[in-house]
């Protein structure tokens, strides 16, 4: 089911990438997917909108599609454009929460079984059409549940590449 609905998302991705040109304004949102869970066989899709000149918000869920990666995972946070950087491109730093389901759940449960939160810190270019490449480290402290009492894990660094395109 989650490689079903990860297809289904694709789809809706490019599609949206195959969509028309843009007016010449600054664009105020960004789709994008990560081709590094990709090839780890996650799809990860992220969502950000322009809050202001130097500030966004930010959405990914991510649906695994093996048995070896967590079925349903996702992050929301706020990101503030660095020096000359103007969201959404160029220099940023973002705190971010973070869950996670447990392996054995599945996309028909409600339960979060590690929740956490993360420091980001990335640089996003623009291309022609408004495309762009995007990549970032996040170091990410997550509680984890572990029988009965909550354990504190760190999940250490991590690295994304990301591909999208604003409108």
């Amino acid at each position: 089911m989650g490689k079903k609905i990860g297809e289904g998302l694709i789809l809706i991705f490019l599609l949206i990438l195959a969509s028309g040109g843009f007016a010449e304004e600054r664009p105020q949102n960004v789709v994008s997917f990560d081709l590094i869970e990709l090839a780890g066989g996650a799809f990860n899709f992220g969502y950000e909108r322009v809050l202001s000149p130097k500030v966004s918000f930010d959405v990914n869920l991510a649906l695994g599609s093996s048995e070896e990666t967590v079925p349903v995972r996702g992050a929301i946070g706020v990101r503030h454009y660095l020096f000359e950087s103007k969201a959404p491109e160029g220099f940023w730093a973002g705190i971010c929460a973070y869950f996670a389901a447990p392996p054995e759940e599945s996309l028909k449960y409600v339960s979060v079984e590690t929740v956490g939160g993360g420091l980001n810190v990335g640089y996003k270019a623009f291309l022609p059409d408004n495309f762009n490449l995007e990549g970032f480290l996040g170091y990410y402290l997550l509680i984890e549940k572990e029988e009965l009492l909550p354990a504190v894990s760190i999940r250490g660094i991590t690295v994304s590449f990301r591909i999208g395109r604003a409108f």
